[in-house]
């Protein structure tokens, strides 16, 4: 990305400014349905949520609720507006990146520029993203740590996947993928992705899975949080896991297993169907054009 390398970050930071002045007039001014509240008490008194406990929101919740201004609710739907621009524009240096790789070439044209920074704005403005960016919800946090982690990927392939610098970047992917299932486990979804990385690089030794496999255990070791805190009693102690049965009772998500696996065919079609659907609810066509 050497050529036009100021307007690449340029365009980055319109992305940001954009989405967050279109996130702030959205922005939810008090709590909302579902988990919202749960959320927000324990962002605020640094309580237990319930299962799988997201203790990686649960702390960045608790820096966001010092911010000077908004009430106690506002500050922590501020949270989710940051992490929901970040992951525009980390899509955004994905599809530049992509557009590296296949051009073979560092340098970017301004139209690939335009097509990257649509790409980003498509993703802050894509339904689901924009209703999780304006409320106090573990998703954007999710979104924004995928994001992350895709474009390591592809900076992989694209430059240093055979110097020095590569080790570097592999300690960075596997700590935020274990602080990414500290947050949701819906983040399994990049594991394929993570194994095949693995595998089709070159020169991958075995120290190189034990170096991985230790930043991943140090990132997703802040699940420590919760019988840490649950044995001071804080306010909001969801499934008091300070001890070792209702530990990994809260991580794994025993109470929520019965409704998991117990669907019947048609339920389970009915899910599919609902997802196509929302799939193609993503982009208005307004957006599109």
């Amino acid at each position: 990305m050497r050529k036009n390398r100021k307007l690449v970050f340029i365009f980055a930071l319109i992305i940001f400014m954009f989405s967050q002045l279109v996130y702030i007039l959205t922005l939810s001014p008090t709590v909302n349905f579902i988990d919202s509240g749960e959320l927000i008490t324990v962002c605020h008194k640094l309580g237990i949520a319930h299962p799988t406990g997201y203790p990686l929101y649960t702390l960045l919740g608790r820096l966001f609720s010092f911010f000077p201004s908004g009430n106690g609710a506002v500050r922590i739907n501020y949270m989710s507006s940051i992490f929901a621009s970040l992951c525009g524009i980390f899509i955004y240096f994905a599809v530049l990146t992509i557009i590296s790789i296949l051009r073979k070439s560092t340098d970017i044209h301004i139209n690939e520029i335009i097509v990257a920074y649509v790409s980003g704005l498509f993703t802050c403005f894509s339904l689901t993203l924009w209703q999780q960016a304006v409320v106090t919800e573990v998703y954007s946090l999710t979104a924004f740590i995928f994001s992350f982690l895709i474009l390591i990927i592809f900076i992989w392939y694209s430059r240093i996947s055979e110097n020095k610098k590569a080790d570097i970047l592999l300690a960075v992917f596997f700590y935020f993928l274990g602080l990414g299932f500290g947050n949701h486990l819906s983040l399994v979804h990049i594991v394929p992705a993570t194994i095949f990385f693995l595998l089709s690089a070159r020169k991958i030794k075995i120290r190189t899975f034990v170096y991985c496999g230790f930043f991943f255990v140090l990132g997703i070791s802040i699940y420590l949080y919760l019988p840490v805190r649950s044995s001071l009693n804080p306010v909001m102690d969801w499934g008091n896991p300070d001890n070792f049965t209702r530990f990994i009772n809260h991580i794994t998500g025993k109470q929520y297993r019965v409704w998991m696996f117990s669907s019947s065919p048609a339920v389970l079609k009915e899910h599919i169907l609902n997802y196509v659907t929302l799939l193609s609810k993503q982009i208005s066509p307004f957006l599109l054009i």
